[in-house]
């Protein structure tokens, strides 16, 4: 007799654990989508960060270049002038202009190269972001489905302990519900 009365408060026990421990679970699942979103924008700013950086790096090779084609036309026109070619012929101009233009390509390529480099780092950057909000929307599913997962447990449980004590046999029905009576 004492085991038939305990069994209610015992299953009324379990109750109060299974939803508490499915609460904790979701609780747990949704911290850790949180702190994985968190790592995720953390690689993104990281990404725009290197994206920056290339930037200025490719301002600065720029920059190189130009001091040297520079000191590039500087010695030719040493060299032209020591040769005795002047300052003004066409072969002398046609020279300059020659390194002149190729160290504009050299910019360009560096610009460029420089340009790319930071829009891949930023596109990953937009997928780190974006990865980091699925990871927040897959958290909250996963959430509620261990919610889910431990109410049909917990009401499982429940529908057994009640067939085990005949509270739902169709024959302690009253007649009139069954239609019996008539």
């Amino acid at each position: 007799m004492c085991t038939t009365a305990a069994a209610p408060v015992l299953m009324g026990v379990s109750t109060g654990l299974s939803v508490y421990g499915g609460l904790q679970a979701a609780d747990n699942t949704r911290k850790a989508a949180e702190a994985n979103k968190k790592y995720y924008y953390s690689l993104a700013d990281t990404s725009e960060q290197g994206a920056k950086q290339d930037i200025v790096s490719g301002m600065r090779d720029q920059n190189t270049i130009a001091l040297s084609e520079k000191s590039v036309e500087a010695s030719q026109r040493a060299a032209m002038a020591a040769a005795g070619v002047g300052s003004g012929s066409v072969t002398a101009e046609d020279i300059i202009k020659e390194t002149f233009n190729k160290a504009e390509l050299d910019k360009m390529t560096v610009r460029y190269n420089a340009n790319m480099s930071a829009l891949a780092k930023k596109q990953q950057a937009g997928q780190y972001r974006m990865a980091g909000d699925n990871a927040i929307q897959a958290g909250n599913i996963n959430a509620d489905t261990t919610l889910l997962t431990s109410a049909t447990g917990v009401a499982n449980n429940w529908i057994n302990f009640g067939n085990q004590k005949g509270w739902f046999n169709k024959s302690s029905a009253p007649a009139a519900a069954t239609g019996a009576g008539k």
